[in-house]
């Protein structure tokens, strides 16, 4: 939004991202395992540059995933599960797009959100590398805000391209809306994982 309405500013995405994973497995069969990861997610974010003033927006993302494998054999396995995500949104204002006089805090979010997730599982000894595809739904921020002069502001846009910023509880003009993020979408995965023992 902010791009269509500022022709000749630029938007600069990191599309890749690290992700730190522990889980717990438990065969329920030959054929079957269920398994609980925690998880812990960083990058992915995007810079919005106009005129030489920049807006940095960095998530953040920890999860709780359950999930289902089917094995064939010992060294390879498919996995179908979901979980929830709960995700944190910091939008960096550096150089003050958003009008405020003097130095303020990243505005912030922070909302929970549902995901989707399969792989497939390829395995020896204690090693396993794990391919997956996983679908992040529901993912839109809440207002982002910040504390100006001991009061809490949230960040806005104007006229479809402007930056603002509102104290919170007070109403939006017809031209104003909420700044808000779609952290939502598909991402694929490549995962080293080891076993640490076999209960």
């Amino acid at each position: 939004m902010l791009q269509q309405g500022n022709p000749g500013s630029q938007i600069t995405y990191t599309k890749t991202s690290g992700r730190f994973q522990l889980f717990y497995e438990r065969d329920l069969s030959k054929k079957y395992t269920l398994g609980l990861s925690g998880e812990l997610m960083k990058g992915g974010g995007a810079k919005w540059d106009n005129n030489g003033r920049t807006l940095s927006v960095d998530p953040k993302n920890m999860a709780v995933n359950v999930y289902v494998r089917r094995n064939f054999g010992r060294h390879f396995g498919l996995y179908l599960g979901g979980g929830a995500d709960m995700m944190s949104l910091r939008v960096d204002d550096q150089t003050d797009m958003a009008g405020i006089s003097y130095r303020h805090d990243p505005f912030k979010s922070d909302f929970t959100a549902a995901h989707a997730e399969a792989g497939v599982v390829l395995g020896t000894g204690n090693f396993s590398l794990r391919f997956s595809l996983r679908k992040i739904l529901a993912a839109e921020s809440g207002a982002l805000t910040t504390i100006v002069s001991g009061s809490k502001y949230r960040l806005t846009v104007k006229n479809g391209k402007t930056l603002s910023y509102k104290p919170e509880g007070q109403s939006l003009g017809a031209n104003e809306q909420l700044y808000k993020a779609d952290l939502g979408g598909t991402a694929a995965a490549v995962s080293l994982t080891y076993s640490f023992a076999n209960w």
